[in-house]
């Protein structure tokens, strides 16, 4: 079956030779691979399945601080293979053939993921029960069904009798256990119905024994979770919006052409040309001579489109000669691709066939509907996720003998905090500066006791204000993002708010620079702070971390999990000083209302946010330049309100031209 087109003449082909008269360099992006949130989104919106294939696809490539630069975003080999896994599960999926597949996940017991809540020890590979001690750890479930749970385990014998263990899930006894084999960890293991969303699910050991010099103990290894398990595929909610029409009414023939344009037309972004169609009707064709039924021809054609070029990029033919405007259908994808994460609706495809958002007042006109529309959620996911640091507590790894009330389930309120703080801005027609000022929060019972909340009522996440939590740098998630997995780290807190806040990006380190731990004398009690003063007295050292460090110094009063303190780990009180563009502050708030009010914050918010529409870096020698004063002008004017920004983005050269790539 032909699924592929070489790219070369896919563009060549797609060339149009507009007049490119108008503008002197808008800049170019190059070929652009959907990235694994905009290959979900799209499918999403395609099909109405709640599947999420790009999460096995191989990560993406940063650049400029995002995954969807174009061109950090290449193709392997194992990308086409799990392209066309993809493609069957959704159609599979779309004609309701077989079962929901299931996954399992494996959740090691010294992973994150997992805490003690009734004593044990951690030993770097496992936890050893004793006496009546619990290990628990978080689990979810991805749909209403059942599910395989289980606990791999093994005992230290003593007496006569095996190790017992209790399996419990969302604290009730699901399963008891006699755990005989010693040495190497075995699976034991329940099926049981789970609700979709987040559960516990956790060990104990019920038959301690002692009798020196022997010890009865539990060893737990790692918790399972599969499913869902033997659950029948629906109908997809989109299927009468794919399958368009009925053979037996309009002929099995023109109802697959009725299907393909339609479908088509929706997965390319674009309509269909007449040797398109041709060529999609052949797989049609194909597996009806090979004896399949209308419906297996159907899957021939609809599996050829999503494996077509055109549905795995975006793609803008360069000009032939100087740059050109972006036709309506590259407009209408450039803008839902930028808000959404995701292909254009109908509407912007039937503006953009009528050729009308060409017109920059009705561009912004839709700019404004799509930035309104609930699917830009995705900007908060993608776009500030990677900018402000939303999606840095999914890779933390807290030590659990250093931070035992840390889990999963904490980290996940942590950035459900983050996410609805940052949306409630952003999303809202708000001041952008209101993420340094805000007072209020969103907080549940697990995260209102981690932040000392102890009047904490609801359900849910709820709107709160908590002293010594407002605006973003004071968020668990940043806080424990840029932290070090047994202590804070200054120089990345330091780092990250030049670079993300002011886009001042300080340079590398030089090689062979000690470690920041060689700083310490033996036997001596340093602060941090002090540790990183005899750092910096290596002039070596001093060129970058009298820059970082006076600005990760003043979150100190935050640990390595986002805990306020006021008392570090060495039982010394906190100094939260510092400095930052020469301006001395105390503490977290105090820098916040300098970030407030520094200049360069405008100029970088509308440059990390420009960078991330075009799906390029800004270019010193071409329009962006000019572009971007305009922007960050129009921007101040507005008083700094997100819309606006957007607006001015989409109406600007760079983000409605494009000129060829440099040879």
């Amino acid at each position: 079956m032909r699924a592929w087109t070489p790219l070369g003449l896919l563009v060549a082909a797609a060339c149009t030779g507009d007049d490119p008269a108008g503008t002197a360099n808008p800049g170019s992006v190059v070929l652009h691979r959907l990235n694994r949130a905009e290959y979900n989104n799209t499918v999403r919106d395609l099909f109405g399945t709640s599947l999420h294939p790009a999460d096995d696809f191989p990560a993406d490539d940063f650049s400029k601080g995002f995954d969807n630069i174009a061109a950090a975003l290449s193709v392997s080999s194992l990308h086409v293979e799990l392209y066309e896994a993809a493609a069957d599960d959704l159609i599979d999926e779309l004609f309701a053939f077989g079962n929901l597949p299931s996954t399992t996940t494996l959740i090691e017991a010294e992973g994150a993921e997992v805490r003690p809540t009734g004593g044990g020890e951690w030993d770097q590979v496992a936890w050893a029960l004793f006496g009546n001690d619990v290990i628990e750890a978080t689990i979810w479930a991805d749909t209403t069904a059942d599910h395989l749970v289980a606990a791999e385990a093994y005992q230290v014998a003593a007496g006569d009798e095996p190790a017992r263990m209790a399996l419990l899930v969302d604290g009730m006894d699901v399963a008891t256990f006699d755990v005989a084999n010693e040495v190497e960890p075995e699976r034991y293991e329940v099926r049981l119905p789970l609700t979709e969303g987040r559960h516990t699910v956790a060990a104990s050991f019920l038959n301690d024994y002692q009798a020196p010099p022997e010890d009865r103990t539990l060893v737990v290894d790692r918790f399972l979770v599969a499913g869902p398990l033997d659950v029948p595929r629906s109908p997809s909610p989109n299927y009468s919006r794919v399958i368009t029409c009925d053979p037996a009414v309009a002929g099995e023939g023109p109802c697959a052409e009725e299907i393909v344009r339609g479908f088509g037309r929706r997965a390319f972004r674009r309509p269909l040309g007449e040797d398109e169609v041709a060529e999609r009707m052949e797989h049609y064709s194909e597996a009806r001579g090979m004896g399949g039924s209308w419906e297996e021809g159907i899957r021939a054609a609809l599996k050829s489109i999503l494996l077509s070029p055109w549905f795995v990029y975006r793609a803008e033919p360069d000009p032939i000669d100087g740059p050109r405007p972006l036709n309506s259908f590259e407009i209408a994808s450039r803008l839902s691709y930028f808000l959404w994460s995701s292909m254009p609706d109908d509407r912007l495809l039937d503006l953009a066939e009528a050729d009308q958002l060409v017109d920059p007042d009705v561009l912004e006109g839709e700019a404004r509907r799509v930035l309104h529309d609930p699917r830009a959620g995705a900007l908060i996911d993608n776009l500030a996720g990677q900018w402000l640091g939303i999606r840095k507590v999914d890779d933390a790894a807290p030590d659990l003998g250093t931070f035992p009330t840390w889990d999963d389930g904490l980290g996940a309120s942590m950035k459900d905090e983050m996410t609805r703080f940052v949306s409630s801005i952003l999303l809202e027609d708000r001041s952008v500066i209101d993420l340094f000022t805000e007072e209020k929060t969103y907080v549940d019972a697990r995260l209102a006791q981690h932040y000392g909340v102890t009047d904490f009522s609801g359900t849910g996440m709820v709107e709160i204000t908590i002293p010594n939590r407002n605006g973003l740098l004071t968020k668990g998630a940043i806080l424990t993002g840029l932290a070090y997995p047994t202590r804070t780290a200054p120089v990345q807190r330091g780092k990250w708010v030049l670079e993300n806040l002011m886009c001042d990006v300080p340079p590398d380190p030089p090689p062979g620079i000690p470690a920041f731990e060689d700083s310490a004398e033996e036997g001596v009690v340093l602060s941090v702070r002090e540790q990183l003063e005899k750092h910096r007295a290596d002039p070596t050292c001093g060129a970058c971390h009298d820059y970082l460090d006076p600005i990760g110094l003043g979150l100190e009063n935050y640990d390595g999990i986002g805990t306020y303190r006021t008392i570090d780990e060495f039982a010394l009180p906190v100094d939260a000083t510092g400095t930052i563009s020469g301006v001395d502050f105390d503490g977290a708030q105090e820098l916040e209302v300098i970030l407030a009010n520094d200049e360069r914050v405008p100029g970088c918010v509308v440059e990390k946010t420009m960078t991330y529409a075009l799906g390029r870096a800004i270019l010193p020698d071409s329009d962006d330049a000019a572009a971007y004063d305009s922007l960050v002008d129009s921007f101040v004017d507005s008083e700094y309100r997100f819309e606006e920004l957007v607006a001015a983005i989409v109406r600007s050269p760079s983000f409605r031209w494009k000129t060829g790539e440099t040879p």
